[in-house]
């Protein structure tokens, strides 16, 4: 089934990429730090940030994806970038510290892969997402 010419995500795939999205772009204005991280059973959550994030929900909207056999990713930073070059030679070592992409290779990336990456705010006071995610997901 195709949603909007999305054939190649299924609506629940939809669904859960919305909810995890959504979960990293409504956050709290608390100033706690999320260094103290709670595991994550069905993603690699990095939460480089001050802001308040509802662990517990991302970690949920993840559960269809890890079910279905994918590497989950959800990396919030709010460290500055001046550049995107810059944003995505960050975003490269990000990923292959959670395994997801061999440095070693060019234009690697995990074939059941997915990121999403975010960052709070950018040199131009906007918003930076980016979604990664490998071949398992083409068809």
């Amino acid at each position: 089934m195709s949603i909007n010419g999305f054939a190649w995500f299924s609506r629940s795939q939809i669904r859960a990429c919305t909810a995890i999205l959504l979960s990293l772009l409504v956050w709290g204005l608390s100033a706690t730090s999320s260094w103290a991280q709670t595991a994550c059973p069905y993603a690699t959550l990095r939460l480089d940030t001050a802001q308040a994030v509802d662990r517990e929900a991302i970690c949920q909207a993840a559960q269809a994806w890890s079910d279905r056999g994918y590497q989950m990713l959800v990396y919030l930073t709010d460290r500055p970038f001046s550049t995107e070059d810059e944003w995505f030679a960050h975003l490269d070592q990000v990923e292959s510290e959670a395994g997801l992409r061999d440095l070693s290779q060019p234009d690697s990336f995990e074939k059941a892969g997915f990121a999403i990456e975010a960052q709070t705010a950018a040199a131009n006071g906007a918003l930076r997402v980016s979604v990664t995610y490998g071949e398992a997901l083409y068809d």
